[in-house]
């Protein structure tokens, strides 16, 4: 996978720095709210009917999504009274979310959040029969944690408000020392679910209660990676993102159906790194050009990585028609190329009780081989909790049985060779 960093911060002094306003009136939005210091907030009501929404603009491709993120800010909420409740504005939302989920011309849900993603609420208002005077996390416009906000009022803010959210989906929000609450997003729907349209969205309307509501010195960060990478892996009940695997979820392979994974982990390679070794660079192959459809999308792997190819040319030439193949020797194959473009690129190891073939992104790729040249890859830190794990690996005399037959870079490159010149698909 090819994470890249989106970040926004703003003290919102001089510009919104990329990201779009919609407003009630000119004494919203960035200005001085009045009573604080002479620099700007973001204010999203100061008085009554007033409302406004701050859209970061992060931008996600079709095939991109945020896999965590991390985002602080000060925020203050007053109302009429020293006290959250009837007599308080309605409130304020932060979301990630499809920005159709939450329309501009829908303000009256801007403080109850988005229908679709995740949203964290805070509702100062008691509602008659319905939830309020409340901090809350939601997904998909559901409850999933919350925490009353008590009598707090104007002792509240303005306080350090902060959202977090890692890759397996868990939340934690806290307003100030003393409220905070957290939240699991269930089913791993964090991993799986479509974030084409998704944007960070901070919107909040006071009702015809008065009150204010601001924020200033926002800080936000998050991981944004490209699906197209070819990071979806196939597992007992779902495709699912490689970087929320855990030791223990199954994964489908070909030969044992679902097995459990042993260890997983990762190494990220900065821009400077792959400056002084291009060698590592990643292989894109796009979709389809392995044939047959195959990968299903555009697939990345570390050079190394091993493809499974299948065809009668590999049944004439090793007497068997599957074979592993590195990834770069597929380099002379139309659609399968360096990839050039990206400025960092994380590269994400699962191991099993024995060498297995796995798919990803609909093509048959191996799991992490433990022959001495792959184990040398992972790192000092990452070898010795393999070894931990498989202490047989220490003492053994010969290579690791592996899944299919691994041709030699010549060989393998004349296969690739002879399909080119019979226009045949490298997978039957």
């Amino acid at each position: 996978m090819a994470p890249r960093i989106f970040d926004y911060a703003n003290d919102f002094e001089t510009s919104l720095s990329g990201a779009t306003s919609d407003t009630s009136g000119t004494s919203v939005g960035a200005t001085d709210m009045p009573g604080t210091d002479a620099d700007n907030e973001y204010v999203f009501y100061s008085g009554g009917g007033e409302r406004a929404r701050l859209d970061l603009n992060a931008n996600l491709a079709a095939d991109e999504r945020v896999t965590s993120f991390n985002v602080t800010m000060e925020l203050d909420i007053n109302g009429t009274s020293g006290a959250f409740g009837n007599g308080q504005p309605d409130g304020l939302s932060f979301n990630l979310t499809d920005q159709s989920a939450l329309p501009v011309s829908s303000t009256g849900n801007y403080e109850s959040g988005a229908t679709e993603g995740l949203s964290v609420v805070i509702l100062p208002y008691t509602w008659d029969g319905l939830s309020g005077n409340e901090m809350q996390i939601l997904w998909d416009g559901e409850v999933l944690a919350s925490t009353s906000l008590g009598t707090e009022g104007e002792a509240q803010g303005p306080e350090t408000f902060s959202i977090g959210v890692d890759s397996a989906g868990n939340v934690t929000v806290s307003w100030g020392d003393d409220l905070a609450v957290s939240a699991s997003i269930p089913d791993d729907e964090w991993a799986t679910a479509d974030q084409s349209n998704w944007d960070f969205i901070i919107a909040g309307r006071s009702g015809g209660n008065g009150g204010e509501a601001y924020i200033d010195g926002i800080d936000l960060e998050a991981s944004v990676v490209c699906f197209a990478s070819g990071t979806m892996i196939l597992t007992d009940n779902a495709q699912q993102a490689v970087e929320t695997l855990q030791p223990g979820d199954l994964v489908m392979t070909r030969d044992r159906g679902a097995q459990p994974i042993r260890w997983i982990g990762s190494v990220m390679l900065d821009a400077a790194t792959l400056q002084d070794n291009p060698n590592l660079r990643p292989i894109r192959i796009d979709a389809g050009a392995l044939g047959n459809g195959t990968p299903a999308n555009d697939l990345l792997v570390s050079p190394q990585h091993r493809v499974l190819v299948r065809s009668r040319i590999a049944q004439r030439m090793f007497g068997t028609d599957e074979v592993l193949v590195a990834a770069r020797q597929l380099l002379k194959l139309d659609g399968v190329g360096v990839a050039e473009d990206l400025a960092e690129v994380e590269y994400v190891h699962f191991l099993f009780d024995r060498h297995e073939v796995v798919f990803s992104n609909g093509a048959e790729t191996e799991s992490l081989y433990t022959g001495a040249q792959a184990m040398k890859s992972v790192g000092p830190a990452a070898r010795a909790e393999i070894l931990s794990l498989f202490p047989e690996l220490r003492d053994r005399e010969q290579a690791p049985e592996s899944a299919r037959n691994f041709p030699s870079g010549r060989l393998a490159r004349k296969l690739v060779a002879r399909h080119r010149q019979n226009g045949k698909p490298l997978v039957m």
